[in-house]
């Protein structure tokens, strides 16, 4: 069971019935804010975001329980997105965090189509 701390208006359910596209990206604006506080050294805000972001991760796996290799991936991204949270270190790099957010794209073919092929070619949202 998931506890709803940050998207207060937001239910498992309500977020189980959107497509997996929309979550992805969800989790992945996230990391966009995230991202923009690590380019500005602003921590508190940085794990703010990602705590946002574990939110939403921590829905979607309880959306997919039976996607046996979804479900894996994204508890390994969570992993990994933990180890910044633990420690965001000066010398973490916003290079390295925009692979994470690459990744969890790759996770769904119409979330990284609209989002990850921009980022890609230089393009902005």
């Amino acid at each position: 069971m998931v506890t709803i701390a940050f998207h207060k208006d937001l239910t498992p359910e309500k977020w189980a019935s959107q497509p997996l596209s929309w979550q992805v990206l969800s989790i992945a604006s996230e990391l966009g804010r995230a991202e923009t506080s690590l380019t500005q050294g602003l921590w508190d805000p940085f794990k703010t975001s990602l705590e946002r972001g574990f939110e939403l991760v921590d829905l979607t796996v309880e959306a997919h329980r039976s996607h046996e290799g979804l479900l894996k991936e994204l508890l390994r991204f969570r992993e990994v997105l933990a180890g910044f949270y633990v420690d965001p270190a000066p010398g973490t790099r916003a290079a390295d965090f925009k692979t994470l957010t690459q990744v969890l794209l790759t996770l769904d073919p119409e979330a990284y189509n609209l989002l990850g092929a921009a980022s890609h070619s230089g393009q902005t949202e």
